[in-house]
């Protein structure tokens, strides 16, 4: 497929956007793993006082961030001077898509820990939808 030329300013909002929510989820999941670390530990704990000792920690995913790859993006298109910037294939799909390389490890690690919490999100199912390509 052939490059394109996107607004400038509709490209910057998109990559805004998708980082103010990564910067969300990214804090909810730092604040649901250490739920789940704590009471893994506790059910951990338990066991082993009933002799019943399993050090597995397999279920516990630690959350990663990636605002660092927004910021990169934003700051190379702030920089840009023209209004228009040309995107490859590869491009629209991270900057635009928001399908990253890194985003399925990234969705994995936040459902994860929020499956088995009670929490209420910051962030709303439409952004979620949006943010992890599910519209």
């Amino acid at each position: 497929m052939q490059n394109i030329f996107v607004r400038k300013e509709k490209l910057l909002e998109i990559l805004e956007k998708n980082l103010e929510i990564h910067k969300k989820l990214y804090e909810e999941a730092k604040i649901l793993y250490k739920e789940k670390v704590i009471a893994t530990l506790e059910k951990k704990l338990e066991n082993a006082k009933k002799e019943k000792i399993n050090l597995d920690f397999y279920e516990l995913v630690s959350p990663q961030t990636y605002s660092q790859s927004y910021k990169d993006a934003i700051r190379m298109i702030k920089l840009n001077c023209k209004d228009e910037v040309q995107l490859s294939e590869k491009d629209f799909q991270n900057y635009v898509l928001n399908k990253w390389d890194w985003i399925s490890t990234f969705r994995h690690s936040y459902m994860s820990n929020s499956v088995s919490s009670s929490s209420s999100s910051s962030v709303s199912s439409d952004e979620l939808n949006l943010y992890f390509g599910d519209e």
